[in-house]
């Protein structure tokens, strides 16, 4: 069942729970409760924070996706489950994600703004993107809206996504998946796992296969342009050689590749982009486009409960993924521009949390370290007009170049509630941050055919430049707040605590110059209502926020070179919104859900480094982009559903989500504003005896629309469009 809990409240809503007039209770501590009675609604518990804890004691902003939720939804990775939560959406034509109009790329920076979390392991931009975070044998998916610093440390300005695989147990189960769609959609997936000694030695196995055409035609190949394949296999051992301590460890390895998506919405007539509707699903490339990551995954987790009030808890992670990508850059049949990329991404973690469970405090202590060393291969030609417009597209510019990027991180935290009476609670937490990088890049760059002389002035662009950079970044991060309980089933926060991303430096592509910037730093103060209604029928949630972001880092135009950018810390902004949304069990095995999400962003002072004060001002010519909204930032997001599972015999669903329009850029052009989008999807089918048939079909009313889109130059027209309606029939088989 989707459950979503909220870290503020309406007044509306407060006054709603306050009336309800029942006696308060005092909390029960960080650790969940596990004494409900047969009458009480389902507990879930939340997993990805420093405690296992019970959903509505959780202060955070986190919606929880259940194992049973993803087994009965046609959902296939991660990007079908954001789409179905208030204030979280897929970014860049499901090239990552953004919480709350914060996209994960942010505005500019270094390092991203929210990360990912596969069995406790940190993922890459890369790996975020291609990497394992298909929705087989999951068994809980925890989506961390607002800032989570104090909480997760860095790359969490914005939140944090946490996948939990299912685990090992002792009891034997194994489950199958086939599916066949249109479009070329073919799956088929096994897992399962059960004691090798009992009560001391549990595996369990999982392996899953996926492939699509795509949506996107290759004219001049006869091929699909846009075609994924994904391949995983996992091991994960349960190690309890006694009643107080146990291992978990996870082995994992991830094939994700696809083509590309990316159109031209003009259908060949630059300058008049079209709608939607009428843009052709067909290109012609002379070369395979592919892009993709193979990722292994190594975690360890192992807890130690010293006594009824002591736990110790170390996590171990350790990620290892090769990228590549390969691109025909023109995006012609002609032989002219090409880009061919390889990385290789390599991380370390280790955590220590030692935890205190006692009746008036509780708590954790804890220290975090981490390490990664990535880099990249590339080797490009490309029209020279790419850099400077004003060349000629005849003129062609070749670069390889090599990138090393050698990042470490140490963390001190500190979590913890302290009850100062049955119904009140104090929260409170802080966190020391360090980080440091270092950066090294190569390039050696030529024009084919040699330099005409009437070019003589790229000559200082050419040849061999290496650039290095070291810098370190350090931060403290409290948080504090306080807790009511009204009764065992009300209860309302407040929160305020501190966010930051280290600053960092590029290396120029162009000249190899350094580009500094400065940490950002972000106030967010958030209150929260969570109540169970109608005998636990009826879960009801609000959350408001309101947070003001300094020293922000965002993006400007290096001079002389418009297409190419800069980070700087020229922003101000401030953002406000809330979400809210119910779970009700109508009873005869039906359940009713929905959600609604409003996001505000806006910059509050953002001088245009392109700013030309000669020319009269314009779309393209703004002094200060303050009063424009974030790009990939739709304001507006909700989703609705109705669900009938009874154990055996005929089941089925049908649910939508609904998201407004963005811009994709900070300067909000008129003319690329898009993305609003309504979806339905639906299924049917039959279970019996283990067995079960679904038949299900996403985009229903085959909507048409961007995902991505942007035509605010003529002849650079760029597109993503979402996915068309797609029919599939899928088998599934317990024991």
């Amino acid at each position: 069942m989707r459950i979503t809990f909220l870290n503020q409240a309406s007044c509306l809503a407060i006054a709603a729970f306050a009336s309800t007039g029942v006696v308060a209770q005092s909390n029960a501590g960080m650790a969940a409760d596990t004494a409900a009675s047969e009458e009480d609604p389902p507990t879930i518990i939340v997993t990805g924070q420093k405690v296992d804890q019970s959903i509505q004691q959780v202060t955070a902003s986190v919606d929880v996706t259940t194992e049973e939720e993803i087994l009965r939804e046609p959902i296939t990775d991660l990007y079908d489950i954001i789409e179905r939560i208030p204030n979280v959406t897929a970014a860049f034509g499901e090239q990552g994600f953004a919480i709350r109009g914060i996209d994960q790329r942010g505005i500019g920076g270094n390092g991203a703004t929210l990360t990912v979390y596969v069995d406790d392991s940190p993922l890459s931009n890369q790996t975020t993107f291609f990497g394992p975070t298909d929705s087989w044998d999951l068994g809980q998916i925890e989506v961390y809206r607002g800032p989570q610093s104090t909480n997760f440390g860095r790359n969490s300005l914005a939140g944090a996504i946490y996948l939990r695989t299912r685990d090992p147990s002792f009891d034997w189960d194994i489950k199958a998946r086939g599916e066949l769609g249109d479009n070329g959609v073919r799956q088929i997936a096994l897992a399962g796992g059960g004691p090798i000694i009992d009560d001391v030695l549990a595996f369990r196995i999982a392996g899953n296969y996926r492939e699509s055409d795509g949506f996107i035609t290759d004219t001049f190949r006869g091929v699909p342009a846009d075609a994924t394949e994904l391949k995983t296999a996992r091991l994960k051992l349960l190690i309890q050689p006694s009643d107080n301590f146990s291992i978990i460890t996870t082995s994992s390895y991830t094939e994700n590749f696809a083509g590309e998506d990316g159109l031209d919405p003009t259908n060949g007539n630059p300058g008049n982009p079209v709608s939607a509707n009428d843009v052709i699903r067909e290109v012609g490339f002379d070369t395979e486009a592919r892009e993709g990551t193979e990722t292994f995954i190594q975690s360890v987790n192992a807890t130690w409960d010293i006594s009824p009030d002591f736990q110790l808890q170390s996590i171990f992670t350790y990620q290892d993924t090769d990228y590549l990508r390969i691109e025909d850059f023109d995006g012609t049949p002609a032989p002219i521009a090409a880009l061919d990329r390889t990385g290789a991404d390599e991380a370390f973690s280790e955590e220590l949390r030692l935890k205190y469970f006692g009746e008036q405090l509780s708590g954790v202590l804890g220290f975090y370290y981490f390490t990664n060393e990535d880099g990249f291969n590339d080797s490009f030609t490309v029209p020279a007009s790419i850099l400077l417009p004003i060349l000629p597209p005849t003129l062609f510019i070749s670069r390889q170049s090599q990138t090393a990027n050698e990042t470490t991180n140490y963390a001190f935290f500190a979590d913890g509630e302290f009850a100062v009476s049955e119904s009140l609670d104090l929260l409170f937490g802080i966190r020391y941050d360090n980080e440091e990088i270092d950066n090294v890049s190569t390039a050696i760059t030529s024009v084919p055919g040699g330099l005409p002389p009437q070019f003589g002035f790229l000559a200082p662009l050419l040849g061999t430049t290496t650039s290095s950079v070291n810098a370190s970044y350090e931060a403290w991060l409290p948080k504090g707040g306080v807790r009511w309980n009204i009764n065992p089933d009300t209860n309302i926060s407040f929160v305020a605590q501190r966010a930051y991303r280290a600053g960092g430096a590029f290396i120029s592509v162009i000249d190899g110059t350094i580009n500094e910037f400065d940490p950002e730093y972000l106030w967010n103060y958030e209150l929260a209502a969570r109540t169970i209604l109608l005998d636990g029928r009826l879960r009801w949630n609000t959350n408001v926020y309101y947070s003001d972001w300094r020293d922000q880092q965002v993006l400007e135009p290096v001079p002389g070179f418009p297409t190419f950018f800069n980070t700087v810390n020229a922003g101000e902004s401030t953002l406000w919104g809330f979400e809210t949304d119910f779970s009700f069990d109508a009873g005869s095995n039906v359940e009713v859900y929905g959600g609604l999400g409003y996001a505000s962003t806006e910059f509050d002072d953002f001088p245009n480094g392109n700013f030309d004060s000669t020319q009269p001002v314009s779309e393209a010519n703004q002094p200060n982009f303050a009063g424009n909204r974030f790009p990939n930032a739709p304001r507006w997001s909700a989703n609705f559903g109705v669900t009938y599972s009874p154990e055996q015999g005929l089941f089925g669903g049908v649910d939508a989500n609904y998201q407004s329009d963005s811009f994709n850029s900070s300067e909000n052009f008129a003319i690329n504003q898009c993305c609003e989008r309504v979806l339905v999807n639906a299924r049917i089918g039959y279970a019996w005896e283990g067995l079960s048939v679904t038949a299900y079909v996403r985009n229903a009313f085959d909507e048409q629309y961007y995902s991505f889109f942007n035509a605010a130059v003529a002849g650079d027209e760029f597109a993503r469009l979402g996915a068309p309606r797609t029919f599939a029939i899928r088998f599934d088989a317990t024991y």
